[in-house]
This record gives C-alpha cells, structure tokens and sequence, in this order.
C-alpha cells in the first residue's frame, strides 16, 4: 500500500547504517569502552547463571535437536551449535532471571542479546580480537537504544515488549558490525531485523517466554545479517517508513528525531545500568527506598503494620497489579512480592527467586500490608523518572517514616561502581561455578581489548560447567573417589558391626567417636559397608533411601565443642533450634556439604572457624532431611541428582523457617559460597 505521507525522519535506517559499518575501535571513547566491558562481564554472569534454569535448557534441548554444525558455544552449557542457535539459547539466559543491564529510556537490555551475538559469530568466524567484539556490541547497543528511545514508552503501553523489538535492532547492528557489513548490506539487515521483531508484554505474568524473546531477538539478528551478507534485501526505510514501518507501527507517539540525534557523538552506551536485584528495573527504586529505611531505622517486617508506594504511571501498570504464585516471572516483575522479601530477607537476588518462596506464607501475608498508587509529583517529573518512588511505612507504634528515591541504585544517575559490578558478577555465578573459574573469566574480560583471539575466553565459558556437572556426581558414581571423599570403615566392639563413616571430619581434628558414628549408621545396609570396603562409591539411590541417621542434641553439642570459639551464640541458638526433637538427616546431603565447606576454607587457608560456616553444614542437612522425611522418603534422591539443586533447595528451606534468627542471612549466604 503506498501512501502521501513523508518519511518520519528521512533516510534515518541509511544513517544508522552507514553509522554502524564505519564504526572503528580506535574512535569510540575510552569511557565507552570502559561501559561495554563492564557489560559483557555482566552479560556473561547472566548468560552462565541463566543456563542453569529450566527454560534455558528447554530451549537448548530444541537447538540440539536440530543437530547443526559444532561452530558457537552455548555459555554454560558445555557444548556448541550454529551461530543463529547459540544466540538463541544465549540470549534466552541471558535474560532468563532479570539480572541483565538496561538503558532506562529505551527500555532495552542490550548485554542479554549483544554479548551473545558477537561471541557466537566472532568465535563461528574465527581469529577475532576483543577489539571486533567490543567494537560490535558498541554499534549494537548505540543503534538499538536509540531505535527504542524513538519509539517512546508509547511502545511499552501498547503492549509490546521492547526487548523482543527494539532488541531485534541491537542483535541485527552487533552482527552486521562483526560480519564486515557493507553500509548497503547493512541497511537490508536493520530491514530484515525490524520485520521479524515482536514480543507481547502479557508474558511478564508467569511464561517463559518472556524470556525467550531475547533470544529470538539475537537469532533474528544473527539470520537479517547472514542473509544480507548474501545480498538478500529488506525494507530500505524500515524505520521511517509513515506506513508499516517500525516506528509508525509500533508506537502511537514516536519521536523519530531520537534515531540519530547526537550520532557518534553522545554515546548510549554510558546510559546503561547495572542491577542489584534479580527483579524488573522498575521497582528497583521502591526496593531501596524500604531497604533504607529498615536499616536506618532498625525495622523488622514484624514491626511493619503497613507499606504505601508511590510510583510513576508505567511502574504502576508494569508492576503493581495483584500477585499470583504463577511463576518466577511474574514475582520478578510483581512489585509487592519484590517488596515482601525486602522487608523479609533483606534482599531480592536469586535466592528469593526460587520456585519454593514464591507461595510462602509468609511473603503472601506480608503483600497484604502493601499497596499503589500513582504519585502525582513523579507523574509531573515525566519519563526520565519513570523508576522513581515515594516509599511510606506505618509501623506498629503509630510511627512514620517516608522515603522518596529519584534514582535507583544501579542507574547511571546513582551508579553501581566496577568493584560492584565484579562482585555482582561474582555473586551471581558462586551457585554454578567454582571460584576459580569464575575468577579466569573476570581476569580474561579485564584484559579482553588485548585479546588477539576470543577464543581464549570461549573455553573458559564451556569448561567452567563441565567442571560443575563433574563435581555434582562426586562420590556417587565415580570410580576413583578422591581422598577427602574417600568413605571410611570402623568396627565396633559393641555387635562388631561395620560401618560407613559419613565424613564428618573437620580440619585438623579428629574423627567422631564410635559411638557416634554407629548411631548415626545403624539404618545403612550391610551392602552399603562392603562396597565401601571394597573402594566403591555409594549409588545416589541407596543413599537417599537407607543413608539416614539420628542428629541428636549431643550428636550436635560433639561437633560444636571441637569449634574452641570464646564467643558461642551462635552454636547456642542451633542447640535451641534443635532441642525439642530428634531431626532425620540424609547421610550424603550432611556429608556432601560438610566436605564441601571443609574444601572450601582449606583452597582459602584457613580453618574452619566461623561459627556460621559450621552451621551452614548442619542447616543444610537438617532442612533437606525434614524435607525427605515428610515426602517419605520420595525427594532427596531427586534432589541429589544435583549437588548444587540441593545447596539451593537448603536455601530456600533456612529462608522458609529462619529458624536461626539474625544468623540465617550469614548462614545462606555462606551457603551460596559453597
């Protein structure tokens, strides 16, 4: 259909084009390339957590499926597929648990969908420096931002989703960059890209393909560039265009002068944000807010009879609509759930995220002190502050206390500075990765404009979950156990009984009585001790449904003894805890995770001295065990399928009870360490 009605800003897709085909490391500022490394760091914590969540890895199922030629990897995952495939599944995790960065006025997480591009072709391509990459990931993020700031937030009120639209923009220019484009080509491509865009808001509530649009967004960007590189056209002005063009399609008040207002000169890229919370950017503000003022004031959320936020009119649309256990998703981007475990925890990162928090009782009362609105003096500030928030507390005593928050922590206006973004990164992946892997990734990003070749980082990206998925199985199924995991065999006078002794040995002291050590095993098999004698490992199965054993009062008050501490509080209030009853453990969860925390304070040098650390061992062993006992038996095998599933599952059950009081945020954060 052809129409009267002039471009919206003539030759704007040309100019972009032209703009992202002679973009040159050498001219992009120091600053800038300070950001975007930043960025990819960021991304790259992202993508590796991402890839160990359940629609990551449906998605991956479906690109091993289709069996392509080896060439790109899938960041955590271990294994490689074409380059289209691997932005797929990259870009699925690297937006799989809202940690990804995001520039404010476009709305876009740029590092979710760049990063995966440009590693996946430059690696496909082969011999390319962290220069190239850097440079395209710049071309992408100054593009597609600017392609989200012109078409307003009238895109998002629409009901579209910016990351899987204005993202397809950022994919299309980071690959046509790393491609060697031509201005020409490029052009057709940022046309192929705009015509594939897409992505429905209504996802926010529960589905996972929220999630999945960016990575259709970097695979639809990945096929517009390859396919120009063949000379295949697309639409010429598909920006512009008055009719069937993105912005007049997709927006209802487009600003058309933003696509190329300050060109090569204001750099986008310096307006991305980093985020603190595993949650949407846009409540981010009204977390702080209430953060604040519980530490200021030394709250607890007991003492906290009611919570009034104000918001802009998109976070109220966005965010403030009535919570349902439906889905990590919908907590994600709920602001009274992300509200509830701020007062609760203390926090809203990946633990408060977990599928086992999002119906606990407590955060579902807890919503119920909390209400929204729009407030008229951030409604009148306009878009610039739209993640603004005037936060109010009632608390018990009749008293008031109010916070308002222009800016969240983590913008560019209040920035996370590099030191917290390497600890976020740090943070993120302690759950799926060692720490010394994760420390080689940190080193090779710091250093990436000196790379002659990614693919020094690339193994590190596919090596460092290998190793996790190898130390998942340890002790289970491994012919040689190492010797710190190696099952000892005692005899007793007593009924002369073998025994499995189930490594509850701690640095530097000696092994538990025997005694001991026969109660706690008086439920093993006699099979389980000859395969033990023999130097076999103990199959996951068996341990799950005969490996328990009484933790009793004095089996605890042992343990804590061999800890010559002056100041015993803490041991104090686990015997407290433990007191009225007899808790039903499974053998290898204690085991494993003892050996675990004893492994790790030995790589750090040091004794295993903190008080909470040794609580960390004995937590996580109680709560799976009450878990495994009240299903019948039923759970923990599963569970242990995968160590780390049951570290996290460990987590959720200390936040569930918070058994420990003021000890339960060291304790699961020591536990995440492990």
């Amino acid at each position: 259909m052809s129409t009267q009605k002039p471009p919206l800003l003539a030759d704007a897709t040309r100019d972009l084009a032209r703009f992202g085909a002679a973009l040159q490391y050498a001219n992009i500022p120091a600053d800038v390339i300070a950001r975007i490394k930043l960025s990819l760091l960021d991304s790259l914590g992202c993508c590796l957590f991402g890839a160990t969540l359940p629609w990551t890895q449906k998605v991956a199922e479906l690109a091993d499926a289709e069996a392509a030629k080896p060439a790109a990897t899938l960041i955590g995952l271990g294994r490689k597929t074409s380059p289209a495939l691997a932005a797929l599944v990259n870009g699925t995790s690297g937006h799989a648990f809202e940690l990804d960065d995001i520039h404010k006025e476009s709305i876009v997480h740029a590092g979710s969908i760049a990063t995966p591009v440009a590693l996946g072709l430059g690696e496909t391509r082969g011999k390319t420096s962290g220069r190239d990459v850097l440079t395209a990931m710049v071309a992408g993020y100054e593009i597609g931002h600017r392609v989200g700031n012109a078409a307003t937030m009238s895109l998002f009120f629409r009901g579209f989703h910016p990351q899987g639209t204005s993202g397809a923009f950022v994919a299309v220019a980071t690959a046509a960059r790393m491609l060697g484009l031509g201005a020409a080509q490029f052009q057709h491509a940022l046309g192929m890209a705009g015509s594939q865009a897409g992505g429905l808001m209504a996802a926010q509530e529960g589905a996972m393909v929220k999630r999945f649009h960016s990575g259709r967004a970097a695979q639809n960007g990945v096929y517009a560039a390859q396919l120009a590189s063949r000379d295949f056209t697309g639409i010429l002005d598909a920006l512009e265009a008055p009719y069937g063009g993105y912005l007049s399609t997709y927006s209802d008040r487009p600003d058309p002068a933003r696509l190329t207002a300050g060109l090569g000169k204001t750099w986008e890229t310096l307006n991305v944000g980093y985020k603190p919370h595993a949650s949407v950017t846009s409540i981010h503000s009204a977390l702080d807010g209430l953060a604040a003022v519980m530490q200021e004031q030394r709250l607890k959320a007991d003492e906290i009879v009611r919570v009034e936020a104000g918001l802009s009119p998109m976070t109220h649309v966005h965010c403030a609509w009535a919570y349902k256990a439906q889905g990590v998703t919908a907590a994600q981007v709920n602001l009274y759930y992300g509200m509830a475990v701020i007062a609760l925890d203390g926090a809203a990162f990946t633990e408060q995220f977990r599928e086992a928090r999002l119906s606990d009782p407590r955060i579902l009362y807890f919503i119920t002190r909390i209400s929204a609105h729009v407030d008229p003096e951030i409604e009148k500030m306009g878009a610039p502050f739209r993640h603004a928030s005037r936060v109010k507390i009632t608390t018990r005593n009749g008293k008031v206390f109010e916070k308002l928050s222009l800016h969240r922590r983590g913008s560019p206006e209040n920035p996370l500075s590099p030191d917290e973004v390497v600890h976020k990164f740090r943070n993120v992946v302690a759950p799926c990765m060692d720490n010394a892997a994760a420390e080689r990734i940190i080193a090779a990003v710091d250093r990436f404009e000196t790379l002659a070749d990614i693919n020094e980082l690339m193994p590190l990206l596919g090596a460092a979950v290998r190793t996790i998925r190898k130390s998942i199985r340890l002790g289970f199924r491994r012919a040689e156990p190492t010797r710190r995991e190696q099952v000892r065999k005692r005899s007793h006078s007593a009924n002369n009984r073998p025994y499995v002794h189930a490594g509850f040995r701690l640095p530097k002291g000696k092994p538990l009585s025997a005694r001991v050590v026969s109660r706690m095993s008086a439920q093993l098999p006699s099979n389980l001790a000859q395969r033990s004698e023999q130097g076999k490992c103990i199959p996951v199965a068996w341990l799950s449904r005969w490996g328990l054993f009484c933790a009793s009062r004095k089996f605890i008050r042992r343990l804590l003894d061999r800890r010559r501490q002056s100041d015993t509080s803490s041991g104090q209030s686990l015997l407290r805890a433990l007191a009225p009853r007899t808790v039903r453990v499974p053998t290898h969860v204690a085991h494993q995770v003892l050996v675990a925390v004893g492994d790790v304070f030995a790589k750090q040098r040091q004794p295993l001295g903190a008080w909470h650390d040794l609580e960390v061992a004995l937590q996580a062993g109680v709560h799976l065990g009450a878990v495994d006992h009240h299903a019948g038996g039923s759970v923990v095998g599963h569970l242990l399928q995968g160590h780390r599933r049951a570290q996290h599952v460990a987590c959720e059950r200390l936040a569930a009870l918070d058994i420990f009081g003021p000890h339960a945020q060291a304790t699961r954060g020591a536990l995440q360490r492990v």
